[in-house]
């Protein structure tokens, strides 16, 4: 590896590393990977945990993206990169024997391909996949090295990635969890004021009608009083 590519791989390694908008970084860092091996379009396939594949960049030569992309890979060459967690170059898809019986091989004419996983504690992830089809035996093993280390740091930086998002989502549930426990608790304290409310209504209700009758008493005594007096 020239001193150039190296230079070039670690100013990617540290943007990667401190970067929050992750998407055009991998856009570009695909872009230097296709640029360096020469190939015609890259894929950054990410395995998830139910086993289906979810494609963080797939871009041609140009930069520009490419469409159905599950469609434009060979599986086979992707699915044995994962298992066996270790990279391939393919120097002539089409006369390889060990993809001869492979369909997407034939139906998408592939020649050139090299496929590195992505890897993290002894787990592969995913697959960084180049290919060229207009030309054979583009790719060699000098070419592995520089797109190792762009995956591993394409590795790290979505590992990263999700660990903010899933934080994000917790921290996101935690307070919609919180505000509905003010609520409650706002509630709870409406509710004790009004039940406090009534109370004194109830209480002064009772005692004004304990008092009607007192007060009529108390004047009819007074009456009788009166009238006995008279009387004397």
């Amino acid at each position: 590896m020239d001193r150039k590519t190296l230079e070039r791989l670690l100013e990617i390694g540290e943007q990667l590393s401190r970067t929050r908008s992750l998407q055009p970084l991998l856009h570009y860092t695909m872009e230097v990977a296709i640029d360096l091996v020469g190939a015609e379009c890259g894929y950054l396939v990410w395995l998830n945990d139910d086993g289906s594949f979810t494609y963080k960049v797939c871009i041609d030569q140009n930069g520009q993206h490419i469409p159905t992309p599950d469609e434009q890979i060979s599986h086979t060459i992707l699915q044995d990169v994962i298992q066996q967690k270790s990279p391939l170059v393919v120097y002539d898809a089409m006369s390889d024997p060990g993809l001869q019986n492979s369909q997407s091989v034939t139906d998408l004419k592939l020649r050139s391909v090299l496929c590195v996983p992505l890897i993290s504690k002894g787990e592969a992830l995913g697959g960084f996949y180049v290919e060229n089809r207009s030309q054979s035996n583009l790719f060699t093993e000098d070419d592995i090295q520089p797109l190792e280390f762009l995956a591993s740091q394409v590795t790290a930086a979505i590992e990263n990635a999700l660990l903010n998002e899933d934080l994000e989502r917790r921290i996101a549930n935690r307070t919609a969890e919180l505000e509905q426990a003010l609520q409650k608790v706002e509630q709870s304290l409406e509710d004790a004021l009004e039940l406090d409310r009534m109370r004194t209504t109830f209480f002064a209700m009772v005692a004004h009608d304990i008092r009607a009758p007192l007060t009529t008493i108390i004047f009819a005594l007074n009456l009788l009083r009166e009238e006995i007096w008279a009387n004397c």
